[in-house]
């Protein structure tokens, strides 16, 4: 597979971390390194951003968190 330009990369990149899915075309585009498998390693990506974008809206909107917090 012929490699792709920075800003396609990007966009399966983060087209990956929305969905939480990974393409095998942003696959073959990475560079495996041990130990910690391909998939793996793109999951922590995908973990990492939804973590800080809770705790971004955590911090940002602390009354809104807390009333939904109560909801719930």
């Amino acid at each position: 597979m012929k490699p792709l330009s920075l800003t396609q990369i990007q966009t399966l990149l983060h087209s990956s971390i929305r969905h939480q899915q990974t393409s095998e075309e942003l696959l073959h585009q990475i560079k495996e390194a041990p130990p910690i498998p391909l998939r793996r390693r793109i999951s922590i990506y995908q973990d990492a951003y939804r973590i800080r974008l809770s705790e971004c809206i955590r911090e940002d909107f602390v009354e809104t968190c807390d009333l939904m917090g109560k909801a719930h």
